[in-house]
């Protein structure tokens, strides 16, 4: 995922969650049914760089310090 201005955290070559700065503020790498429940929610919203919704993505522009996402992204497969 290329955007121009982000930062990426990553357990070796695999993307966890990233920072941008262009407006959708952390976002994080989930299986596509967990983003639908969280979006559903109101937990995220989609993440849709240029338009373009990446499924497995979602925004979460008010995060929560208790629902710490970045431990279920690690324990994703692949």
């Amino acid at each position: 995922m290329a955007l121009e201005r982000s930062r990426c955290f990553r357990v070796g070559k695999k993307s966890l969650a990233l920072i941008d700065y262009n407006g959708s503020g952390f976002v994080v790498k989930l299986s596509n049914d967990r983003v639908v429940e969280l979006i559903a929610n109101g937990v995220g919203q989609p993440f849709a760089p240029a338009g373009r919704v990446f499924k497995e993505w979602m925004s979460v522009p008010e995060p929560d310090r208790r629902r710490w996402l970045l431990r279920e992204a690690i324990t994703l497969p692949g």
